[in-house]
């Protein structure tokens, strides 16, 4: 079955298509081995969908961050219609969905390709797969992007500042 058949998929199979090697670049991972903190390389993510599927999430988080900080600026200059709170904050249910799907996805296809399961991986500048004395707190998203004072992120509803 094609993707695009199911229309749940389609938006990631477009973002998979459009994201080029500059992409990658830009929001691929950009922490350093830290052997001061024990890291060890364990292996290299060479998969370009493996590689896509971080940086759409990356993109996401940018873009999400980015729809919160342009909403609170409308409230700081006026009062946006109910209408517009709403439609923001459907567009950002969506965002941040998305962005755990394609986070869920990467670790998915990381985790099935390693020989020995090791839940205290990361991953570093290169594609690096590193192993860490501890296991990394991998965030909820809505604590990756900045709240504004009122918006209770566990609220379904429009934010309370709407």
């Amino acid at each position: 079955m094609n993707l695009e058949e199911m229309k749940c998929l389609g938006w990631l199979e477009k973002e998979l298509n459009k994201l080029t090697e500059t992409d990658l670049d830009r929001y691929g991972p950009q922490r350093e081995v830290d052997s001061m903190e024990d890291e060890s390389i364990i292996g290299v993510i060479k998969s370009i969908e493996c590689k896509k599927l971080w940086c759409i999430a990356n993109r996401l988080k940018e873009e999400i961050s980015e729809l919160r900080q342009k909403h609170h600026r409308e409230h700081i200059a006026g009062s946006p219609s109910k209408q517009d709170c709403e439609r923001v904050d459907r567009e950002e249910i969506i965002l941040v969905s998305r962005c755990r799907a394609a986070t869920d996805l990467f670790w998915c296809a990381v985790r099935e390709k390693m020989k020995k399961v090791n839940p205290q991986i990361g991953v570093r500048k290169g594609w690096k797969l590193v192993s860490v004395p501890h296991e990394e707190e991998i965030p909820d998203i809505t604590m990756i992007i900045p709240i504004f004072p009122g918006h209770d992120p566990g609220q379904s509803s429009s934010p309370t500042f709407c």
